[in-house]
């Protein structure tokens, strides 16, 4: 492997692509899904210094596993979302994640959980600093950080 200035094999993603550049109108939309798939894993792979992943090995993002997808390649553990945004989302929305939450905890034995956590807001320097969204029984609504809807999204 003769790696380029970002550290992948250019020779390893030329010859696949030109397979499958040549050999496309085999292909079934899932059968063009997977070999993308391990291109990506292979990248991902060489991205990081680590050697290319066996044909066999497991794939670092499965789309059968959305929440493994929606993770992505973050080093996130845990999913935290302050409780103040979570009740500003619609009321069906909320209906909705409630129900989902309440699936999950069906699902699994919360007396063999240690959930006992403590949750601490850093800044992009790794300091710790206040929580804004801490006293959510009294945060105003009308300052939730919302994303402004782009024009014609009201159907304008």
């Amino acid at each position: 492997m003769s790696p380029n200035r970002f550290g992948l094999d250019a020779d390893y993603f030329q010859k696949n692509l030109e397979l499958l550049a040549r050999d496309a109108a085999n292909y079934s939309a899932e059968d063009m899904t997977r070999a993308l798939d391990r291109l990506h894993q292979v990248a991902l792979y060489q991205s990081v210094g680590l050697p290319t992943p066996p044909p066999d090995s497991e794939p670092i993002l499965d789309s059968s596993e959305p929440m493994w997808d929606w993770f992505g390649l973050s080093y996130s553990a845990y999913l935290v979302l302050p409780r103040v945004l979570l009740c500003g989302m619609p009321i069906a929305w909320q209906r909705t994640f409630v129900a989902l939450l309440e699936q999950a905890t069906e699902t699994y034995d919360s007396d063999k959980i240690n959930d006992n956590y403590t949750v601490l807001l850093r800044d992009e320097n790794n300091r710790f600093v206040k929580d804004p969204y801490r006293h959510y029984r009294h945060f105003p609504r009308s300052e939730l950080p919302f994303r402004e809807k782009p024009a014609g999204a009201d159907g304008e």
